[in-house]
């Protein structure tokens, strides 16, 4: 999960910097291509339910 939202932040502030802009920690989703926006889309709801797999995990009987 992380790698792909560290690849995503990390290609946007490649991209920012090459336009002159200050890197940032956010993802410009219109930029990303339809493969991108799927994985960004997965990673996120998979983030989503952490909390729930973890105290799942965390407090079984």
């Amino acid at each position: 999960m992380q790698a792909v939202l560290l690849e995503l932040i990390l290609n946007q502030q490649l991209h920012d910097i090459t336009h002159g802009l200050p890197p940032g920690n956010t993802v410009e989703v219109k930029r990303l291509s339809r493969r991108d926006r799927g994985r960004l889309k997965t990673e996120l709801g998979f983030a989503e339910n952490l909390d729930e797999i973890v105290r799942s995990g965390l407090f079984r009987n």
